[in-house]
């Protein structure tokens, strides 16, 4: 038999996202693919067309990989799936390979969605994440991960100037935040700093101040 199924995709203990594409090498080294009836993919006994683009393999009469993006990312699929590849060459041989894959998740912590958490500064947080399957002899895992915060910086912040008539001696100011993260009841320090152009400089201005809870 020379049509020849290689590549798929995925290796053992790899893994993809579900918005990914299946896709895997078809290669016959004596006659041509039959890509328009006779070649494609089979999950969980589900015919399925996939799309063909050539592709160039040493010493190969016909070589294409065939891929599959469903439009609902695979969300239909729960539990273990079997992707079955059956092709097809002119001289009307076939070859099958199956293989089993199994559906997981990627889990993620979204500190803004979370009401900003204060880590602190230059402290060593440890994540740990656990997960349990649904078999009827349910396994366990967990893994655990630290990082470390940086230390206590003082940060530059920029303004914008409002201008006001040429005999008004007094100049309003916005000062631009780096970041919306505010921490419930911490107490900030903001010092404002000011000189003209004459190199006159005035006495730094001290603000010290609460963020409220926002309930």
């Amino acid at each position: 038999m020379s049509v020849q199924i290689q590549n798929f995709f995925l290796g053992v203990d790899e893994y993809t996202v579900a918005s990914g594409i299946v896709s895997v090498d078809l290669v016959d080294f004596a006659n041509n693919i039959v890509t328009a009836s006779g070649t494609y993919f089979i999950i969980d006994g589900a015919v399925t067309s996939g799309t063909f683009s050539p592709i160039v393999v040493g010493g190969a009469v016909d070589a294409y990989k065939m891929s599959y993006d469903p439009a609902d990312d695979f969300a239909s699929l729960m539990g273990p799936t079997e992707f079955k590849v059956h092709a097809t060459n002119d001289a009307w041989e076939v070859s099958e390979r199956d293989y089993h894959l199994t559906y997981g998740y990627k889990i993620s912590f979204d500190n803004l969605a979370h009401k900003y958490i204060d880590f602190g500064y230059q402290n060593r947080i440890v994540v740990r994440a656990r997960a349990e399957n649904l078999a009827s002899c349910p396994k366990e895992s967990a893994e655990a991960n630290w990082f470390e915060t940086r230390s206590l910086f003082f940060k530059d912040l920029t303004c914008s100037i409002v201008g006001t008539p040429y005999d008004n001696k007094d100049l309003s100011a916005y000062i631009n935040a780096i970041t919306t993260a505010y921490y419930y009841g911490r107490v900030c320090r903001l010092v404002v700093n000011a000189k003209d152009f004459a190199g006159n400089e005035m006495e730094p201005f001290i603000l010290i101040y609460t963020i409220e809870d926002e309930t």
